[in-house]
């Protein structure tokens, strides 16, 4: 072999060895941060505890039947006019609920969580369904009469529906509701979702109009969304005993 062509073969295996000693040292480095050299395929569930500022959404649980149906019994004019449930709710209601609830958290079609405060006081539900189609997951909330307008809804929807973009196959989240109920079409009004239309629907609660608005926000839209900046906001808040200030955003999203 000529001396320049074996000079060059040299100096290529030398840039190979030295390219794979950097890629494995970087591997090594990302091990040693905690964090996987590939990335972690998407969920097909979202978490069963999810934070937001002073709010978290956690999973229900069968222990919850007791203080859901003390919610529910406190609340039962304020959501009977809106929700057909909330006429005939009591706690062999709500077990056969979070039975239901449970079973559809492992078959991976509702994925449904309680929201509470710091001290776990019960302020309302929140959860996601599989019954829009194929790629989306619509989502629906509740709030307790005592509760409401202070945020709770808003920031609950929009962490649901950040989770709920994160899932395997899953492209868009839609929120449904009675036209004539103001007060949850301000939600996804807010949030940044796009109102679709207005479809006729079979009247089910006593305050219904039988015409169903339809919003949704698809995943390409959320980081611009003001879903995302609510998000953001709340999870800079900084709360007594941690030598912070606290910053409350309550005004801004009253439903």
């Amino acid at each position: 072999m000529p001396p320049a062509r074996r000079t060059r073969r040299v100096h290529r295996t030398r840039r190979v060895r030295r390219l794979s000693r950097a890629r494995r040292l970087s591997a090594s480095a990302r091990t040693l941060r905690g964090v996987s050299s590939r990335s972690s395929p998407p969920a097909v569930r979202p978490p069963e505890r999810i934070a937001i500022g002073e709010l978290t959404l956690e999973r229900w649980r069968h222990r919850d039947a007791e203080q859901l149906t003390r919610a529910a019994a406190a609340s039962r004019e304020h959501l009977r006019r809106w929700m057909a449930w909330a006429s005939h709710s009591d706690l062999a209601t709500h077990r056969r609920f979070l039975a239901d609830s449970d079973e559809g958290w492992r078959r991976g079609a509702r994925f449904e969580y309680a929201i509470r405060d710091r001290d776990a006081q019960l302020l309302g539900g929140v959860g996601l369904m599989e019954r829009i189609g194929p790629g989306g997951l619509e989502l629906g909330y509740w709030v307790h009469a005592e509760h409401t307008r202070r945020g709770v809804a808003s920031r609950a929807a929009a962490a649901l529906t950040e989770a709920a973009l994160a899932l395997r196959a899953i492209t868009h989240v839609e929120v449904h509701h009675d036209e004539a109920n103001v007060a949850s079409g301000a939600v996804p009004a807010r949030l940044g979702f796009r109102k679709l239309g207005v479809w006729p629907v079979l009247a089910q609660a006593p305050a219904d109009s039988g015409r169903e608005v339809r919003w949704r926000i698809d995943a390409r839209d959320f980081p611009a969304s003001e879903a995302s900046a609510l998000l953001e906001r709340s999870r800079a808040v900084v709360y007594p005993g941690t030598g912070g200030i606290v910053r409350r955003y309550d005004e801004d999203f009253r439903p």
